[in-house]
């Protein structure tokens, strides 16, 4: 893929109308391939050219996120609020660097804000990610009721490590009192 990626880039010239869709496209194969700093550097480059397109704002967004850069994603979490309708992607990509972090109130509330409005399918795998690894029980909570709601379920494992965030919890309970 990145080798394919950067073969269209390299042979289109900068002066075709595909030049920033291709940039774009190696950008993106350099993330995702895992060398988050030649994409930062080729992506400084690319939103020079094109700064707010939804797709050079979403990629910045992501390598804001990869990079740790708290500056960065606030820029272009307002960028993306702003220049977007897409509410899904922009909380789908609060929820990664919410995780990142690892701010885990910050990660219910936005599991929360995923699951009770009708953007919660493209997030979903991410949502039970951050529910089973931070083994989380008021977003076990919602998730459990959006599952029933659009009758989906889990693996075994995942129907197990969720059974086992409520017993945790409901032992808590009892034991306070």
């Amino acid at each position: 893929m990145l080798q394919i990626a950067e073969a269209r880039f390299r042979g289109t010239l900068s002066s075709s109308r595909k030049y920033i869709k291709r940039f774009t496209e190696y950008v993106g194969a350099l993330l995702h391939q895992g060398r988050i700093v030649e994409a930062r550097h080729y992506f400084i480059e690319l939103a020079e050219l094109s700064p707010y397109h939804v797709n050079t704002v979403r990629l910045g967004y992501e390598i804001a996120i990869a990079t740790f850069d708290n500056d960065l994603v606030v820029k272009y979490d307002r960028l993306l609020a702003d220049s977007s309708s897409d509410i899904s992607g922009l909380m789908m990509f609060r929820l990664k660097y919410y995780y990142s972090r690892h701010n885990l109130p910050a990660c219910e509330q936005t599991c929360s804000e995923i699951l009770s409005a009708s953007t919660g399918k493209d997030c979903l795998p991410l949502v039970i990610e951050v529910c089973l690894e931070k083994k989380s029980y008021p977003v076990a909570v919602k998730l459990a009721g959006y599952l029933k709601e659009n009758r989906l379920t889990l693996s075994s494992e995942g129907n197990q490590r969720l059974k086992n965030i409520v017993i945790v919890e409901l032992l808590k309970v009892w034991k306070s009192k």
